[in-house]
């Protein structure tokens, strides 16, 4: 399931997913996960919210 959109990102296009994709190709930008006791970096934040973002325009744009 996870072959096409990993070939698609050879084609230029980058696939954008959740945290619950794990072990998800390496083409696959996923949003960064908080440690476990710890917190993420301003910039793992910012990172977030640029892939929320993303992903909540395509899920729009996606009929169902």
């Amino acid at each position: 399931m996870l072959d096409a959109p990993d070939a698609a990102a050879t084609d230029g296009l980058i696939p954008i997913a959740d945290t619950g994709y794990e072990g998800a190709p390496a083409s696959f930008r996923l949003p960064h996960k908080q440690p476990a006791g710890g917190e993420l970096s301003t910039d793992q934040q910012q990172f977030n919210k640029v892939i929320g973002a993303v992903r909540a325009l395509a899920e729009r744009q996606t009929p169902t």
